[in-house]
């Protein structure tokens, strides 16, 4: 008796899953802007715990946890799930804007955050001090950022403008005979305070000076402002020079 043998063969062909690309992010300030949805391969469907459209607007959702669900019919079915965790930011309060006198600083501060980072940092005490002291040269604006444990972070700004610096003059002749009385005159100011010996006064406009001595004579000046300035001058004292003439001595013969 014969038999038969038959055979055939099939062809399976293993389709390996897609690979899946996204730039989703695992945590998100709540003042960063929408959160795009995007990833590859496209055309599948999301679900989301949160309304959407095209993108996640994060604002009103801080403390939430979103869950994310993307699915994608293909020979090898896409079934993508992830989380991101909606952080608080922080919301500083700063320091009124001000104005100061030049040479003088302002003391800045900023509150709400746990780091801080002020600029331009030229003219601050320490930049990284949520209440630098800052003493720039010209009017400026200073911006703070401040961050906090989640490295969410909000910014403000303090504005320094500058009085103008006042012009102090010391008006007085820069010489004078032993003895005599030398008037002294400040100008540029509204209150005067002088450095030297034997002056009249001390805190007025015009004081004289009994000249003794050779002597630099210093005031400052402060304005309606409260900016102060200073000027100085050097004063010489010329004491007199006695003469002696010898008498004529006459010899008798």
């Amino acid at each position: 008796v014969s038999q038969s043998r038959y055979s055939d063969s099939v062809m399976i062909q293993v389709e390996s899953y897609p690979q899946v690309i996204h730039s989703l992010p695992a945590a998100w300030c709540d003042n960063a802007g929408a959160i795009d949805l995007q990833i590859l391969p496209a055309g599948g469907v999301w679900s989301l715990s949160v309304p959407q459209n095209g993108a996640i607007n994060p604002e009103n959702l801080s403390g939430e946890i979103i869950d994310i669900n993307y699915v994608l019919d293909t020979v090898c079915d896409v079934n993508f799930e992830w989380q991101i965790t909606i952080e608080a930011s922080p919301q500083i309060a700063v320091s009124s804007d001000t104005i100061i006198c030049p040479g003088t600083a302002a003391s800045l501060w900023a509150s709400g955050a746990d780091n801080y980072s002020w600029s331009p940092a030229d003219f601050l005490s320490n930049p990284s001090s949520s209440n630098p002291s800052a003493s720039p040269l010209v009017a400026t604006s200073f911006e703070v950022i401040g961050a906090n444990a989640s490295n969410c972070f909000d910014t403000s700004q303090v504005f320094v403008d500058l009085f103008p610096q006042p012009l102090v003059e010391l008006n007085a002749s820069d010489s004078a005979c032993y003895g005599d009385i030398v008037q002294l005159g400040g100008l540029g100011g509204i209150s005067y305070e002088w450095i030297g010996e034997g002056i009249s006064e001390y805190n007025i406009a015009n004081p004289v000076l009994l000249s003794e001595q050779s002597q630099e004579i210093f005031v400052t000046g402060t304005d309606i402002n409260g900016c102060s300035a200073s000027d100085s001058i050097e004063i010489s004292i010329i004491h007199p020079v006695a003469s002696v003439t010898p008498a004529s001595i006459g010899w008798i013969s």
